[in-house]
């Protein structure tokens, strides 16, 4: 199952990808290489897809859920 099977995660992964420095810190297309290259005892062949194409900066509805609150860095408290 893709996340986007699945709204919520896909709407998830959109906001995610979206947050300033992630996907400049992210490469996608390593991590479904990776995914399928390393997983030799489901896919021996070691195909990797060429697709799906997907719109990564595409719109979520995430804002309905309110602000984002992003976790305190480690160590730090909120009062």
């Amino acid at each position: 199952m893709e996340a986007r099977e699945v709204a919520s995660g896909w709407n998830y992964l959109l906001d995610l990808y979206q947050t300033p420095g992630f996907a400049e810190t992210t490469n996608v297309d390593h991590i479904q290489v990776h995914y399928y290259w390393s997983q030799d005892s489901v896919n021996p062949s070691r195909i990797v897809p060429m697709g799906p194409q997907v719109d990564l900066l595409a719109p979520h509805d995430r804002d309905r859920l309110g602000p984002r609150m992003l976790a305190p860095a480690p160590g730090v408290t909120r009062h």
